[in-house]
């Protein structure tokens, strides 16, 4: 793979957790703020993540 690959996998398996965390969460029945309280993280931090807007490498 070259590094363009890498990234375009990258980005696809990041959508993918992404994906999953969200629909968990919704099957779950949990708020982003009832989420957030229970991984220890900001309302802020799950919002952006479900957005794709934070950057985690």
């Amino acid at each position: 793979m070259n590094e363009e690959q890498v990234k375009d996998f990258a980005n696809i398996e990041a959508q993918r957790i992404i994906d999953q965390i969200n629909s968990l969460r919704k099957e779950k029945g949990l708020s982003q703020e009832k989420l957030a309280e229970k991984s220890d993280m900001s309302r802020n931090t799950i919002l952006q993540v479900e957005r794709k807007k934070r950057n985690y490498r």
